[in-house]
């Protein structure tokens, strides 16, 4: 799958049982970029049958699932520069660039600053694409969906997706893993069911079904459907059954918890 504009384009390649990874071409500039190679053999193969280089990767987080093609493609393209949370510079293979919150990238034509989202891991980074309004979240925000937290707490998860959630509405969400469906399903089961869902339900089973990638996504989608950017709200306040002194850091904990039974 790609998008074609003027100067950029995005390429999603999916990879073992559910990650993606992307692929990114600046045209004019000639640059290629990938984000979170889960491995090296999908993306060597790609950049041969365009016979394309690999100037740069973009590591969101340590998981294996997102570092796995490192070493490999180092060793394929010697030159290729590795971006990562310099937090996590123990932790991803051949880091080369180490990166903080709010840090700028200019990438030819690309223009990056680096979102620290703390709470799937500790060290989570995404980069947002300024010009184009392309988020790519790693394992941050999914849709209707978050990242498990593996390190982060449930404040660092919440704070991380208030930052993803002033962005504006029009930002393209590009995650790692296609979860979109189970995510509904856990949804309905817990009696979140804000107008608009059954519409979305619809065409996300039709895509699936025909094995098309239901990300990325409209980031005003998920702020109207996805319901970890909803923990303030009184409507899945009233869901939860807490108390009405519980705060927006208390739903979403009970609908962290509830996720990871689910």
């Amino acid at each position: 799958m790609l998008d074609n504009r003027k100067d950029l384009q995005w390429f999603c390649l999916p990879t073992l049982d559910d990650n993606y990874t992307w692929i990114i071409r600046d045209l004019g500039a000639e640059i290629t970029v990938v984000v979170d190679p889960a491995t090296a053999e999908d993306v060597h193969i790609f950049m041969q049958a365009r016979q394309w280089r690999l100037d740069a990767i973009f590591n969101t987080h340590h998981h294996w699932d997102h570092v796995g093609g490192n070493k490999e493609l180092r060793e394929m393209y010697p030159h290729v520069q590795i971006y990562g949370s310099k937090k996590d510079a123990g932790r991803i293979p051949y880091i080369t660039h180490l990166l903080e919150d709010g840090e700028s990238l200019q990438l030819g034509s690309m223009e990056y600053v680096v979102l620290s989202v703390d709470g799937h891991t500790l060290g989570h980074i995404a980069y947002y694409e300024r010009h184009h309004k392309w988020l790519f979240c790693g394992d941050t925000l999914f849709s209707l969906g978050c990242g498990r937290l593996f390190e982060g707490s449930p404040q660092e998860m919440l704070n991380s997706l208030e930052k993803i959630k002033h962005f504006c509405e029009e930002t393209l969400v590009f995650c790692a893993h296609e979860y979109t469906l189970d995510n509904i399903r856990f949804a309905h089961s817990i009696g979140f069911h804000p107008p608009g869902m059954d519409a979305f339900y619809d065409e996300v089973v039709k895509k699936r079904q025909q094995s098309i990638p239901t990300v990325p996504f409209l980031l005003a989608t998920q702020l109207r459907l996805n319901p970890f950017l909803c923990s303030s709200s009184a409507y899945l306040h009233r869901i939860s059954g807490l108390s009405k002194h519980a705060s927006a850091l208390d739903v979403f904990t009970w609908l962290r918890r509830k996720k990871n039974l689910f």
